[in-house]
């Protein structure tokens, strides 16, 4: 049976924006909150009224694998940190960017064959800093296929909280 790998997610040219995580208890459900410019990927599924799996936290700092991030060699900056901590929320994961024309950036948190087929959906909160960013949300399985979907599929430009709950049935072609 093909697992998920990993999640990817990564912005084409864009301005310059910061992202913030933080753990936020909602209907007695952990999601992940984002502060700042949306620019990620999701940490956290769960199947519909049924427990729930906590991919990472960055407080505790145990995911299945080490985030990878990167960029072109365009010029475009891409800077990632988790260094960042509130005394509310604890440590959260921070993102700032520019990427040029033509460039690209992107964040990856490896999941090594992680098997997520009895999941429904990928859930976090997320709030712009403006309103209307916009940025992919990638699975890739274990055999290399991959599926993108755009957050504004998702949800409706906002500057305030929002949940967001993607279906993992529009990843059909990802062997999850």
């Amino acid at each position: 049976m093909k697992k998920v790998n990993f999640l990817k997610s990564w912005r084409t040219a864009g301005k310059t924006i910061s992202l913030y995580r933080k753990l936020n208890p909602i209907l007695a459900t952990k999601s992940l909150i984002f502060t700042g410019a949306v620019f990620f990927i999701f940490l956290f599924t769960h199947q519909l009224f049924s427990a729930e799996f906590l991919i990472t936290n960055f407080d505790s700092q145990q995911s299945p694998g080490l985030p990878i991030h990167g960029k072109d060699d365009k010029g475009s900056v891409f800077n990632v940190s988790t260094a960042y901590s509130d005394e509310k929320t604890g440590n959260y994961l921070g993102i700032r960017y520019n990427i040029v024309e033509g460039g690209v950036g992107w964040w990856i948190l490896p999941l090594k064959g992680f098997n997520a087929s009895k999941f429904k959906y990928l859930t976090f909160s997320v709030k712009g800093k403006t309103s209307g960013e916009k940025f992919d949300i990638g699975l890739k399985d274990t055999d290399g296929k991959e599926v993108k979907v755009m957050i504004d599929n998702y949800l409706s430009p906002a500057s305030e909280w929002q949940i967001v709950n993607i279906p993992l049935v529009d990843f059909k072609d990802v062997n999850l």
